[in-house]
């Protein structure tokens, strides 16, 4: 199987298991010997009672404390890491929240990370339970729309060590990753918010090693983008031919998030030009449709750069470069044959030419030489003559 096969198939893996289930926590190993779970305790104020997480209509300016139970089931204290992030779309078009994300979109006014806080770690004695307290802070303003985020809760690594195993033949280590998310909708009114998406550029770029194109895509409103397909299609500057193109369906995008969606080259090389990348998007909720267009370009720098990076290219197809050089060639061979012959039929013309005027020459010749053959008899003639006469 080529690398590029490999790869496309692990990305895909990659995608499925990013994918986030907002109403469901989850651990990577879900046995019975997993020490700890957990569950939230939903408050009097969630607005959504059929949900499993976070779904809060507060005020302007409120402060509440959200709880989470952690319960150990095991015989050992165990430590628990504790994050919080606010919600973004990530590249496989899917709902996230990233414990380590600093940079947010120009258009989020209120990153969850930044109005909750919490306690980083937090420790469960043996066959207890424990809660943890999430402190939220609404902005002071009246705010149209929802800000979203996520409590994420795993296993302190250092538990987990005790966990990891050698495997017999290849010496990998498999280890054991205990982890929950929970969601969390914030709202402070029934106001409607239509979302709007915008294209803000395209690139040249890679994923896992494979050429993609990417085309950086924005939800700019407070609200959720759902169910949305997108077909995007790349062509050279000037031409209609469609060079690449992708459709994925089913994507979510977070309010106020942007994300790079990206159109697969498989494993051809880039080539340095000028491309348009166009889009044509359409979601269920809101039921709206979005289409664009961009230029972009991609210097030969870049090509070569990503290129070398590449996981495996197909070999270049000279079919082309044969055929002009064989045209080329073909081409030159009829110059070179039709001026041959034109000089040939040239020449014969200038030998015909001066075997006519070596021949008119000759005839002069002949003709002045008889006339003076003939004006010498003449003149010989009349010298006998007179020479006659004389001796008369």
């Amino acid at each position: 199987m080529k690398k590029s096969k490999i790869f496309s198939i692990l990305f895909t893996i990659m995608v499925l298991l990013t994918t986030y289930l907002p109403q469901k926590a989850y651990a990577a190993n879900e046995d019975s010997s997993v020490p700890i779970s957990a569950n939230v305790v939903l408050p009097e104020n969630q607005y959504k009672k059929e949900a499993s997480y976070f779904y809060l209509k507060m005020t302007p300016g409120q402060e509440q404390e959200l709880e989470v139970k952690l319960n150990n089931g095991s015989d050992k204290a165990q430590t628990v890491d504790i994050s919080l992030a606010s919600g973004i779309t990530n590249d496989g078009g899917i709902i996230d929240y990233p414990d380590d994300l600093k940079k947010f979109d120009k258009t989020l006014k209120y990153p969850f990370s930044k109005i909750a806080s919490t306690d980083k770690t937090a420790t469960i004695d043996p066959n207890s339970t424990k809660s943890i307290f999430i402190k939220v802070k609404m902005p002071a303003e009246e705010y149209d729309g929802m800000i979203i985020g996520g409590i994420n809760i795993s296993l302190k690594e250092n538990n987990d060590k005790e966990k990891a195993d050698k495997d017999s033949e290849g010496g990998m280590k498999i280890k054991n990753v205990i982890r929950y998310n929970f969601g969390i909708v914030l709202i402070e009114n029934e106001n409607v918010v239509i979302p709007d998406m915008k294209l803000n550029k395209a690139y040249a770029g890679q994923v896992m090693g494979i050429n993609t194109i990417k085309a950086n895509l924005s939800n700019t409103e407070s609200w959720i983008i759902d169910n949305l397909d997108i077909t995007a299609k790349v062509s050279k500057k000037g031409s209609k031919e469609v060079l690449y193109e992708t459709t994925k369906n089913g994507l979510r995008m977070a309010p106020n998030s942007n994300f790079d969606f990206g159109i697969g080259m498989g494993n051809k090389a880039y080539k340095a030009g000028s491309y348009k990348v166009t889009i044509a998007a359409k979601s269920d909720s809101p039921e709206k449709e979005w289409n664009f267009e961009k230029e972009f370009t991609i210097d030969s720098e870049t090509a070569k750069k990503l290129n070398d990076k590449a996981a495996e290219l197909e070999a270049p197809d000279y079919t082309m470069y044969w055929i002009i050089g064989g045209v080329s060639l073909g081409a030159l061979l009829i110059v070179v044959i039709v001026t041959l012959v034109i000089y040939k039929k040239k020449k014969k013309a200038r030998e015909k030419e001066e075997r006519r005027k070596r021949l008119m020459r000759k005839k002069k010749r002949q003709a002045q030489n008889k006339k003076r053959a003939a004006t010498n008899s003449a003149d010989k003639s009349v010298k006998r003559k007179t020479n006659s006469t004389k001796k008369e």
